[in-house]
């Protein structure tokens, strides 16, 4: 992933169109499958995990139906450490 492709992806994770917001969240979650823990972790983590936080109902509901996904992906030992715990930072 070029540092050009990640800064894209970060910038439309902002956008102030829910509908742009929501494709990047679906768009991230599908390629953070695709590549190693690390790789999720150094470049896509901070992305992904804004769903959580996100205005619209409909991104953050996209950003839910992929962690599934991850969890096939990385364990559920993956969910509890890390998604649990940004979960907890977020809501409490």
């Amino acid at each position: 992933m070029t540092p050009a492709f990640l800064k894209s992806l970060e910038t439309l994770s902002k956008d102030s169109q829910w509908r742009v917001r929501m494709a990047t969240i679906e768009l991230v979650g599908d390629i953070s499958i695709c590549v190693s823990k690390d790789t999720y972790f150094a470049k896509l983590h901070d992305i992904f995990i804004q769903f959580m936080t996100n205005s619209a109902a409909a991104v953050r509901d996209m950003g839910i139906q992929k962690v599934p996904l991850l969890m096939q992906k990385f364990g559920y030992q993956f969910a509890k450490e890390y998604l649990m715990k940004e979960a907890e930072k977020v809501y409490n």
